[in-house]
């Protein structure tokens, strides 16, 4: 008899609906109850995915619900918390959106609570389950551009968001290198803040990793975000990935020729892509359909706790190494949010103290969209936009 078990979703905005939707489409989960402290959030989601029972506090839930899965879709500084609760409370997998946490420290005692408790933690870095990343992944490992170099890529709103999905993308298509050290540099000139944790206006980083391949992140440095697509070059070729395409350009040996190869997913759609929005979903149900092949016994999971707690560290190293002005050897030593830290010691002074953060559209509280549009669409970049309107 097929093994079933009862999920429950901790917050209940954009990301819960995806891991709900994916849930439902996947045999073997039943959604058994969510939580949500907004009234009319909490009325529409039960509404729209039938949960049978909704409460405003997770702590309840979690007391009431005896739960197989609890799915972590709060605000970054929730995670940890969250995650020993739902492991306190004998959930079987706990599924934590990322960012995995906003600090070293953090990490650690999620992976600590869950290994104590039994739990299989895995963090919501769906992406792994992209059809492009996976054939890059099997590509680099069969030789085909060589040995990789640099993986580059570039993203929008802040390091901990975005940022964070490109690391853990760039380690996983480069086989999940150790990480051996990393530089960084960033600029913090406005009181930026992302989903109530406070964060740079811009940043760079650069990662080594074990077998010499290293990778090199732009955020918030272009208005252009390539979260899903990034490119690796290797001694022998060039490899740009998407999340349902490749465009492989390698030297042929025996006739001294480069070769442009087009490699993409099947579909029934002209253009050989049934469109971003899509593969986004693929993802999701993947990343569901892993966990229970996880929880039956029959894989491992691609983005576990300990896997991700690499993509922690990098982004605490780049943030420790404009700390201290050196390179950043790992293992890293500090386990707080650094970029906090030298908040608190002014070693980023700002120019314009207003705070605001950049997810506040979700608080219903920005009041400069249709301007803050605008100029996004005129090419400008987050920082020089947040600075326009504040100088106004």
């Amino acid at each position: 008899m097929a093994t079933s078990y009862r999920v429950g979703v901790i917050g209940c905005g954009s990301i819960a609906q995806r891991h709900t939707k994916a849930y439902q489409s996947v045999p073997g989960f039943h959604l058994a109850a969510a939580t949500e402290p907004n009234t009319e959030t909490s009325r529409t989601f039960q509404e729209t995915f039938a949960i049978p029972t909704m409460y405003a506090d997770p702590i309840e839930m979690l007391q009431e619900e005896s739960l197989d899965v609890v799915s972590i879709c709060t605000w970054h500084g929730l995670h940890a918390p969250q995650t020993l609760m739902a492991a306190e409370h004998g959930a079987k997998a706990v599924l934590c959106e990322k960012p995995m946490a906003v600090s070293l420290a953090e990490a650690d005692e999620m992976i600590a609570a869950c290994r104590t408790s039994g739990t299989k933690l895995a963090i919501g870095h769906q992406r792994r389950f992209y059809p492009g990343w996976t054939e890059a992944r099997r590509l680099i490992s069969e030789g085909a551009v060589g040995k990789p170099i640099i993986v580059t890529g570039y993203v929008v709103d802040g390091l901990l968001n975005t940022g964070s999905h490109v690391i853990d993308g760039m380690r996983y298509v480069l086989g999940d290198p150790q990480p051996e050290w990393v530089m960084g540099a960033l600029e913090r000139k406005t009181n930026r803040w992302e989903r109530d944790v406070p964060i740079e206006d811009c940043c760079l980083g650069l990662a080594s990793f074990a077998g010499g391949a290293q990778a090199l992140l732009q955020v918030d440095l272009t208005p252009y975000s390539s979260a899903d697509h990034f490119t690796v070059q290797g001694t022998e070729g060039l490899l740009m990935v998407a999340p349902d395409s490749l465009r492989l350009i390698n030297l042929d040996k025996s006739s001294g020729e480069t070769h442009p190869t087009l490699w993409d997913t099947q579909t029934e759609s002209a253009a050989g892509s049934v469109g971003f929005k899509s593969y986004f979903h693929i993802a999701y149900t993947a990343q569901a359909q892993g966990l229970k092949a996880w929880l039956d016994g029959e894989a491992d999971y691609r983005s576990e706790g300990t896997q991700t707690r690499h993509t922690v560290e990098i982004m605490m190293a780049l943030y420790q190494s404009v700390r201290e002005g050196e390179v950043m050897r790992l293992p890293l030593a500090e386990g707080a949010y650094p970029l906090s830290a030298m908040v608190a010691e002014d070693k980023l002074p700002l120019h314009y103290p207003e705070k605001y953060d950049i997810r506040d559209r979700q608080r219903r509280t920005w009041i400069h969209r249709e301007a803050y549009d605008r100029m996004r669409a005129d090419g400008l970049s987050h920082p020089e936009i947040m600075a326009i309107l504040f100088k106004k």
